[in-house]
């Protein structure tokens, strides 16, 4: 663990684990596709866990580590752009309209991890 994650551990136990299989449970009442959903639920907040300095703008430097994160593996650009969606609208904080299932997906599943 690296020392600029100011949140331990506890970042895995209490929210992306649950983001992670919450938004597995739900994706095919979205018609969203699993591997996009399962992919942006363990990376949506890669940024915060990386340095906690980067938790205002999480959303959208997430999205670039992710690129950065998925590129060398043979992922589908398109797939990639679509990751890159899910995890810049992912916050509830921000009322950004969400046009595909797998983006929807991941903005309630993260939702509803606030709550368990």
């Amino acid at each position: 663990m690296l020392p600029s994650n100011a949140y331990g551990i506890g970042a895995w136990d209490h929210h992306i684990e649950l983001v992670y299989k919450i938004a597995i449970e739900i994706c095919h009442e979205y018609g969203a596709n699993h591997d996009i959903v399962a992919l942006a639920a363990l990376l949506h907040d890669i940024a915060s866990v990386t340095d906690k300095s980067y938790t205002e703008e999480h959303h959208i430097i997430g999205a670039q580590i992710a690129e950065k994160l998925l590129d060398p593996y043979q992922i589908d650009k398109e797939d990639i752009k679509l990751i890159k969606k899910c995890i810049l609208n992912h916050r509830g904080s921000r009322l950004v309209q969400k046009t595909t299932p797998e983006e929807i997906c991941i903005a309630d599943a993260d939702a509803m991890a606030h709550f368990l």
